[in-house]
Formats: C-alpha cells, structure tokens, sequence
C-alpha cells in the first residue's frame, strides 16, 4: 500500500501540483516553474560494483556534500539496503506497511526519532544522543547487517509503537494502557515531564507483554518508579543521571526472583532516594508553584486533596483544575496593607509559591477572586475541593506562618502519599 505525503518527493508533488492549478499562476510563471525544474534538477547515476562498492557508504559521501539528510532517512537507507528484491520489490511493502506507518502512528519525524532513541537506548550504557548521533549509534552496533538483522529491527519497531504512545499520551483514549492501573500510574509519570524514564518504562512495558514480568510486579516497579520522580522532582535534585541509570536498569532486575526489591536496592546504591525528612522540608520551604510546572503541581495537588477526602469519592477533577493562590503572586494595596511589613520580605514569594498557599478551584472562580481577601476568598470557595474545605476552616490572618503552618499539615499528607510503604 502506497502512502501518500509520506516523503519529501510527495510533498513536492502535492505543492507543485497546488501552485499549478492555483487561478495565480499564469504563462510567465509556469515558464519560470519549468526552467527551475528542467535547469535545477539534476539526477546522478552511478553504476556500482556490487564486490568492492558499498552502496551506503557512497551515499553518505554524497549526502555530506549537499543538504544533509535526517537520521531517520539515513537509518531508513541502512536498513532497507540489505531487503532490496528489484524481484518481488517485497521491500516496498515492508517500507510503506511498517516504515511509513510507524512514523505517522507515532506523529511525525521528529517523534519518531524520539522514539528510536528510547526504543534503541534500551539496555544500553546511556541514552542514545539526537540527530545523527541516532544513526551513527545504530549503524556502529551492526556493521554488517543481515538481512534477517534489518527485518527483525525493522518488525521490532512496528511492534513496539503502540507502547510508546500509551507511554507518552496516556490520557489520549487511543493510547491508553488496556490495564486501568497501569494507565493511571502512567499518567501520573507524564505529569513528571521526566521524560529521560521512559527507556526503562518502555522496557517494563515489552516484558510484560512477553510475559517475563507479571502485571502485579509491572505495576509494582511503575509505582514506586512514579513516587521516586515526583520525590525528587519536589527537592529538585538533579537529572542528569537519569540517561545513565534508566537505559539499563531493566537488565539489572530482570533475572532477579524479588524484582521490586531488586529494583529498590538499584535506586539506593545509586543514591537516588530521597529521605522523608528532605521531601517533607523541600514541600514546607520551597517554591511548589512554577508556571512552566502547571501539571506537575496540579498533580501533586489533585493527589494530596484524594488524601484529604473523608469518604474517599473524588469530585471531577477536569472542573476544578486551576492552580489558586490564596495569597496573590502580584499584591494589592489591600493585601500590601493587610501584611505590614511581611508584603517586603524577601523570602515572601517563595512562600507564596509553597504547598501551603495553593489549592484548586475552577478557572472562572480563579479569574474573578484574584485580588480577594482571604476572609472574602474563603467565603467564595466551594465545598468540592478537601483543599478550599481546608482553607475555609482556617480562622485568624493569613501570612507567612499561617502558610508554613498549611504546608507541614499538606507535607505529612505528602509524605503517605508517596510512600515506598
């Protein structure tokens, strides 16, 4: 099956073809068009000696030398080379039913070579480097490619699509995982936005498929991979790691009998936990809030008002989905007034962006109280949310130490929450 718009042949075809039939284009133009074409165009031939010429190390010659192609056109190159049949031409096929296909399933190039990059760091040393550095990767690692090799990779790609996207779009009904747990815990890791994880998720995902890890153990190691993200993601400790450790941490518990176990040992030798005490302090004496952040809070947010909820029934979370601060980012007179000499305290805007002074409510809600006063705040505030229930029986001022006071309360939350226990 031929697909169209797929390469840069047919998208010049499709505008070539739009430009001509436009009610613009007129004689002179079309004379203008044609020359471009006949004089610009230039088609090369070189006969090859199948014994000592190598057809792809020609082309990359030739390729450096004009406009560079991307990764995933010279991976294609590489990999169809060996398939050729001018025969059955069976290679056209693979390339326009699994190729093509893969790359329109996931989006467009630039995501497939994202997922290339993951699918491929997969038991590596580290995770594998953009662009070129892809191909380069690939091609070093199978210097001679058989064409039992290139089949396989190429079938092994098409297969493992429909992973990555429950990994990456898990909240699209399209992608979701078919296990409402997992999806779930899935969800929660997109919130992270650590996107360097997903080699190992993708890899726990395979295994499961395969049934060398049990659904119970898959989402046992998702779980507890999600609570140690959103742990250090709150101390804002560095990721750089992250390339090194995630790409082959499969193979380190694969075998193990205890993988959850094995797989917590791994994260303490690397020294990636983070205590109790300091995910309890960066909640009660960091800036919670960053705007680039919205859904990483929100989620923190949402999962802690789950906690405070006494019946355990969840309002509709998508209704109530703005971030409020309850003492404004930007202050008034009135609020400027109402906090004396607190209003210039340097350490004032961290502690409006803490845990403590946040909660959720709706957009509209969010738009017309801004500016409010906390007594007028707390009267507007609806019931829905265990956080503004919260905030509504709170009594006395609302400043600096009332908000630290909120954050220990919502930090011991925090802290059941994302728990290994």
């Amino acid at each position: 099956m031929y697909v169209q718009g797929q390469n840069q042949i047919d998208k010049f075809w499709i505008y070539a073809d739009r430009q001509l039939r436009g009610p613009q284009f007129d004689v002179t133009k079309l004379y203008v068009f044609s020359q471009a074409i006949l004089k610009g165009l230039k088609i090369v031939w070189i006969p090859l000696d199948e014994k000592k010429d190598k057809p792809q190390a020609i082309f990359e010659g030739l390729n450096d030398k004009g406009m560079q192609l991307s990764a995933i056109e010279l991976l294609c190159s590489y990999l169809f080379t060996p398939l050729i049949d001018t025969v059955t031409k069976h290679h056209e096929n693979i390339h326009n039913e699994k190729w093509l296909k893969s790359i329109k399933k996931v989006g467009n190039e630039g995501d497939f070579e994202f997922y290339l990059r993951n699918l491929f760091s997969i038991n590596k040393p580290k995770m594998i480097g953009k662009g070129r550095k892809l191909y380069t990767n690939f091609k070093n690692n199978n210097k001679e490619l058989s064409k039992q090799k290139a089949y396989d990779t190429i079938n092994e790609i098409a297969e493992n699509i429909d992973l990555f996207n429950q990994i990456i779009k898990p909240q699209d009904p399209k992608y979701k995982h078919p296990m409402t747990e997992i999806n779930t815990i899935l969800i929660k890791i997109k919130q992270t936005d650590m996107s360097s994880s997903i080699p190992f998720i993708l890899a726990i995902l395979k295994e499961q498929k395969g049934g060398k890890i049990t659904d119970v153990d898959a989402i046992a190691i998702l779980n507890i991979l999600m609570i140690l993200l959103v742990r250090r993601k709150v101390c804002g400790v560095a990721t750089n790691m992250y390339d090194v450790f995630f790409p082959s941490l499969l193979n380190k518990i694969i075998n193990e009998p205890d993988k959850i176990k094995a797989f917590k040992d791994q994260i303490l030798k690397e020294e990636l936990w983070v205590s109790d005490q300091e995910f309890k302090d960066s909640l009660i004496n960091k800036s919670l809030y960053k705007q680039t952040e919205s859904e990483f809070v929100r989620l923190i947010l949402q999962e802690v008002d789950k906690k405070m909820q006494s019946h355990g029934q969840f309002p509709d979370y998508s209704s109530i989905n703005t971030i409020e601060h309850v003492m404004p980012q930007t202050l008034n007179d009135e609020w400027k007034t109402y906090l004396g000499d607190e209003a210039n305290d340097l350490s004032l805007e961290r502690i409006t962006n803490s845990i403590g002074n946040l909660c959720l409510i709706s957009g509209k809600a969010n738009s017309s109280i801004q500016q409010d006063s906390f007594e007028t705040k707390k009267i507007r505030y609806t019931e829905v949310s265990a956080l503004t229930r919260d905030l509504k029986g709170r009594t006395g001022k609302w400043n600096m130490q009332a908000i630290k006071i909120r954050s220990e309360y919502l930090a011991e939350k925090a802290l059941e929450i994302w728990s290994w226990n």
